[in-house]
């Protein structure tokens, strides 16, 4: 490693957990799919048990804006 790496701080796990779920939408999924409900019925499971524990969950989802 050159010098310089040897200076930088170590990345590593933080202090604390959280959920972090991306794009996990109703739009991107199909209504009646087992497969899409099965995801869907999953993490809302996970998440229910996320916050009932005091865990952070962090939603992102896209938004589009009508141009008109």
């Amino acid at each position: 490693l050159t010098e310089r790496r040897k200076q930088l701080a170590r990345h590593g796990p933080g202090k604390r957990a959280a959920v972090v779920v991306i794009d996990l939408q109703r739009f991107f999924v199909r209504d009646g799919d087992p497969v899409c409900d099965a995801a869907m019925a999953a993490n809302a499971t996970l998440l229910n048990r996320a916050r009932a524990a005091g865990i952070p969950v962090f939603l992102i989802r896209n938004v589009f804006n009508d141009p008109g």
